[in-house]
């Protein structure tokens, strides 16, 4: 945990570094020539290596990491996070459908729009964004356009560009407390203390 202060009471109190953006890769994804070739699957390389190949290709190396508790904890102490919150890498999703394309396709009529809840445009605006951009412009962009509200750190663990250190990163990149972070993660999992 680290160290924030809180606004109100002036009091010093700890705060958890939540990484909202890990992947996580399953052990195996069996090739299936039949279906679009921009579906992925896993290729074991040796008992600590594997890479997940879309149409043929190594989209990225994977270790261990992915499914080794033990290796996970290891890191997040060296990376001071409290809490990791995983969700499948989106490549093993096949989602390559881009955003402006959501919101034609809904303005088109029956039956698409009907696969939409409301307009994709208000959809995107609830999300919560990470702190994973590495450069300060991108960043400075993002507070501005999604506000603080909805910013949350993120890491992309355990993938070689991962952002260390990321709660440290993000407070001193934003100038935004740890707290802040760790509310907006716990607001948006349901956690709220």
């Amino acid at each position: 945990m680290g160290t924030a202060w809180n606004t109100t009471t002036g009091k010093r109190v700890l705060a958890e570094a939540i990484d909202t953006h890990i992947d996580f890769v399953p052990q195996a994804i069996a090739l299936e020539p039949a279906r679009n070739t921009l579906w992925p699957s896993i290729k074991l390389r040796d008992q600590d290596g594997a890479a997940v190949m879309i149409g043929g290709k190594v989209f990225r190396g994977i270790d261990s990491r992915r499914r080794e508790a033990t290796r996970r904890i290891d890191d997040m102490v060296k990376d001071d996070v409290d809490v990791q919150v995983a969700s499948p890498m989106p490549e093993l999703l096949s989602h390559w459908f881009p955003a402006p394309r959501l919101r034609h396709a809904s303005s088109i009529g029956s039956p698409l729009n009907s696969l939409f809840g409301r307009d994709p445009g208000e959809t995107a605006r609830a999300f919560h964004c990470d702190t994973i951009l590495c450069d300060q412009v991108a960043l400075d962009y993002l507070a501005v356009k999604v506000g603080c509200v909805r910013l949350v750190v993120g890491s992309d663990y355990p993938f070689t560009i991962k952002q260390d250190r990321l709660a440290e990163f993000a407070e001193q990149k934003l100038a935004l407390l740890r707290e802040i972070f760790e509310g907006n993660a716990r607001r948006r999992l349901g956690l709220e203390r």
